[in-house]
């Protein structure tokens, strides 16, 4: 074991292993813990609304406005000629975008696939 931390106000534990190797559990003060390889959450942008980065360094926030619900660009519509159906970009899916559900959708897509839909 290289470091330890907790993540946040959870019970769980980040523990840096040295090596490629992560052991099925550890023993700690006399008890047993099951480990698990971390994988964090890709972040999510509610500027542009795309998975891959945040708002804080997305380079169109400053451009568009995109509506929740059909990621329509809303800057250049008005409330007539807005017709909003359910639409992620993120993923393809007739569902307005929720950052679960496109992360869900984003992991079972091919890599070739998810390469092109998460670039901005």
């Amino acid at each position: 074991i290289i470091t330890a931390r907790m993540m946040g106000k959870s019970e769980s534990v980040l523990i840096t292993f040295e090596g490629t190797y992560i052991p099925y559990h550890i023993l700690y003060h006399r008890a047993e813990y099951r480990c698990r390889p971390h994988r964090p959450r890709a972040p999510l942008c509610y500027a542009c609304l795309r998975i891959g980065h945040r708002s804080e360094v997305c380079t169109l926030k400053n451009h568009i406005a995109l509506s929740e619900n059909c990621c329509a660009d809303i800057t250049t519509l008005s409330d007539e000629e807005h017709r909003c159906s359910p639409f992620c970009h993120n993923c393809s899916g007739d569902h307005p975008l929720h950052p679960k559900t496109a992360l869900r959708a984003t992991r079972r897509m091919p890599r070739s696939d998810r390469e092109h839909t998460t670039a901005v």
